[in-house]
């Protein structure tokens, strides 16, 4: 795997508007859940400790979607006057986001911008921390994304990336349903990437940080499992997920009819006791500048 440097055939995954799109059903599935905060406090574990926090953090969280790292990462740092930015090129879900920071019992020092993680609108070595939570993955140019990130953070400073595996159940679903609809009329599903794995392989994930010029790689793989009894609000949030609608819309017109109807038929048959429970792996990658 080589990191995606060309920002030629954007996937509908990779946009704003895809995004924008999703952002109440995903919000509310994440909230309902804190299935993405699991692996956000991971990063935050494997970064800031609690019982390690230092003073006057500056923080950037980017892509920071509904805020699952933003927010407890405020929380952490608000007594010892740290602050954190976050920042998503989707501005529905920075609406989102500060609707759930309006809605806590008190105040937290957080400020969210509209922004795109490709083109950071903040001054040379500003942060102490950047994340990127299941972001970055989705970046046309993630080399760009990389290589911003470095060039925001002060000497010394570190990032924490997660990326999906593989495994986790929607590029399982992905690939179930593709290979049920192409096995229909006697064909073999075309291989294509998927933005959402582009950075699932940890040995390339790696060498993606180290050639855009961070140091002190560790990468740590995290199990986390997503869990609620309202499986027509789960089928929801992947018929709205961009993820599905970018790989829609790479099908012929003939294949993209069947392609709600095939998803949905799994989705019932993985779940037929009304109980949605599914395992989420991913890896978070730790660096230093």
């Amino acid at each position: 795997m080589t990191i995606n440097s060309s920002s030629n055939a954007v996937g509908f995954d990779q946009t704003s508007k895809g995004w924008g799109l999703a952002a109440e059903t995903y919000g509310e599935i994440m909230k309902q859940t804190n299935f993405t905060r699991m692996f956000a406090i991971d990063c935050l574990d494997l970064t800031i400790p609690v019982d390690a926090v230092k003073s006057d953090l500056l923080i950037l969280d980017i892509a920071s979607g509904s805020g699952a790292l933003s927010i407890p990462a405020a929380e952490r740092v608000q007594k010892h006057n740290g602050r954190v930015i976050a920042t998503d090129f989707a501005p529905e879900m920075i609406d989102f986001q500060n609707r759930e920071i309006e809605s806590l019992p008190s105040a937290i020092p957080i400020e969210t911008k509209i922004m795109d993680g490709q083109n950071l609108e903040f001054p040379d070595q500003t942060f102490d921390f950047c994340y990127s939570v299941f972001g970055l993955i989705f970046f046309p140019n993630q080399k760009k994304g990389f290589t911003e990130i470095l060039r925001v953070l002060k000497p010394g400073g570190k990032v924490g990336i997660a990326s999906w595996s593989e495994t986790t159940f929607l590029s399982r679903l992905i690939v179930a349903t593709m290979k049920k609809i192409y096995g229909d009329i006697g064909m073999e599903p075309p291989s294509k990437p998927y933005a959402m794995v582009s950075l699932a392989d940890p040995v390339s994930f790696e060498n993606c940080l180290r050639d855009c010029g961070f140091k002190n790689i560790e990468i740590t793989t995290t199990v986390h499992t997503l869990r609620t009894n309202d499986v027509p609000e789960f089928a929801r949030f992947y018929k709205n997920n961009p993820v599905i609608e970018a790989l829609k819309l790479q099908l012929p017109e003939e294949l993209r009819l069947k392609f709600e109807p095939t998803y949905q038929e799994i989705i019932n048959e993985s779940f037929k006791s009304g109980v949605v429970e599914i395992e989420g792996i991913a890896h978070i990658a730790v660096a230093q500048k």
